[in-house]
């Protein structure tokens, strides 16, 4: 069943600007970003950096990551054709352009017409429920099994009467230590014999009952991300969980990693370089999770 819900999805990274001061610079880091890639492709997913048709719409960093990759792996450029430089954006943070809550498939209210692009690029058609809410901005909701966390920002969508038949729903607390209400950056729920629960420390030092209160109602075996530590300025509670329940976060994020090590069956943790999501870090409020999305045809 896993072996199926991978075969029928689509793993999508955001374009990325890569250091090129020097040639060994970028030489580095592209290596680094083809490991990755290779490691998942090996692992049996399908995997597709968003790029656009035209090289004008990107910069020149992220237009010689793209061709680079294109060249070395034939096919794991996704082509789209961006007609303004919202869409650059919306390519960038593909996690907040659309969100799959099981068989449906929530779109942000912007993100309409990047969608469309991106599931006729991959010849996959739209799911047949397919709804406009402010869910589809994935950083708002993170689903995990039975399990749905929201933002408090957006408990009062429509859709979530139709979810709260399929999941357990909690209302986190805003966070705000970042301009933005997405709790993906400041928890991350990973099922397990005894589920997981990771939190940011500034988000659990600003709401300590809300955290002790989710951990009690989880029961959860919880984390609080160490600071200062790369894992806190990479954001490692931002990892992908991917569809058959793998996690990836960055190599050096060494704290969570071995917390996650003592749970998790070690095949289920994979690790990139710090380079491959190169602008995942703290000051812009986005890591891994932020960078990327899943497709699934349900078809």
């Amino acid at each position: 069943m896993l072996d199926d819900v991978v075969k029928k999805s689509v793993v999508l990274f955001a374009p990325l600007e890569l250091p090129d001061a020097t040639p060994s610079f970028f030489k580095d880091a592209f290596d680094d970003c083809l490991r990755t890639y290779d490691m998942l492709s090996e692992n049996g997913y399908t995997v597709k950096i968003l790029g656009p048709e035209e090289e004008n719409v990107l910069s020149r960093k992220m237009w010689r990551y793209i061709s680079a990759l294109e060249t070395a792996r034939s096919g794991s450029v996704l082509r789209l054709p961006l007609d303004h430089c919202f869409e650059l954006a919306e390519i960038r943070w593909p996690r907040d352009t659309f969100q799959f809550y099981g068989d449906v498939l929530c779109i942000a209210p912007r993100g309409k017409k990047i969608t469309k692009k991106i599931f006729d690029a991959l010849g996959i058609p739209l799911p047949e429920h397919t709804v406009r809410s402010s869910l589809g901005e994935g950083g708002m909701a993170i689903s995990a099994g039975n399990a749905l966390f929201i933002s408090e920002g957006v408990q009062n969508a429509k859709i979530l009467q139709v979810l709260s038949a399929r999941y357990d729903i909690h209302v986190l607390p805003t966070p705000t230590q970042f301009d933005h209400r997405h709790i993906d950056t400041a928890i991350s729920f990973i099922p397990a014999e005894k589920p997981l629960l990771l939190i940011d420390p500034d988000y659990a030092f600003e709401h300590v009952e809300a955290m002790i209160d989710l951990v009690y109602r989880l029961h959860s075996e919880s984390f609080i991300v160490p600071m200062p530590s790369p894992d806190y300025e990479l954001l490692a509670v931002n990892m992908l969980v991917l569809p058959d329940g793998k996690v990836l976060l960055p190599e050096v994020c060494r704290e969570t990693r071995s917390f996650l090590q003592k749970h998790l069956p070690k095949e289920r943790i994979l690790t990139c370089g710090s380079d491959f999501p190169n602008y995942g870090k703290r000051g812009l409020a986005g890591g891994i999770r932020c960078m990327s999305n899943i497709v699934y045809n349900l078809y």
